[in-house]
């Protein structure tokens, strides 16, 4: 409830609450997603050094977390600090796992990192073994790639599915 409390704080401008909001969480059990809220706060408020302390924060508290991971890395890409992100998709990949969830995770975490023959391997194998989202991924980098005819095959298999969400069917759209 205090997540969707300081949300609104944010939303309706009142900065400071949603800040004590935050501290309140942090102050009673210190999780990583109320770092993560908190740093992204300070980051969109400019204070840049405190952002930057409540995301490692956040990573201490994150263990075996792929999507935190992630948002982390894309929270500091977002604020021109994508170089210094990529030491969170890193650590995701430290994450020990060879389920599909882990295979999925880490595909996207080389795509990310722009090795794409080996998020595409990891993509493949998270299919092979029943993850269809990783077909959604998959097409991402096939067209990035400029593979238009495996970015439609990975994205019509992702649509018959039945998974996909009204925002990844705006991202295939726009691809």
């Amino acid at each position: 409830t205090c997540y969707y409390k300081a949300e609104a704080q944010y939303r309706f401008g009142d900065i400071e609450g949603a800040f004590e909001t935050y501290n309140a969480l942090i102050a009673y059990d210190e999780l990583a997603k109320a770092y993560y809220l908190r740093g992204c706060l300070y980051f969109s408020t400019g204070e840049q050094e405190k952002g930057l302390s409540d995301l490692k924060c956040a990573a201490e508290n994150a263990k075996d977390d792929y999507e935190l991971y992630i948002a982390l890395y894309e929270t500091m890409a977002q604020y021109g600090k994508e170089a210094e992100g990529q030491v969170y998709l890193n650590q995701a990949l430290a994450i020990k796992g060879e389920e599909q969830k882990d295979l999925l995770y880490k595909g996207r975490v080389y795509g990310l990192l722009g090795e794409s023959e080996k998020a595409i391997s990891s993509l493949q194998s998270a299919v092979e073994k029943g993850e269809l989202k990783a077909n959604f991924y998959m097409a991402q980098i096939y067209a990035e790639q400029g593979n238009d005819c495996m970015a439609q095959t990975c994205f019509q298999a992702y649509l018959a599915s039945g998974e996909a969400t009204a925002e990844e069917l705006c991202t295939m759209g726009e691809l």
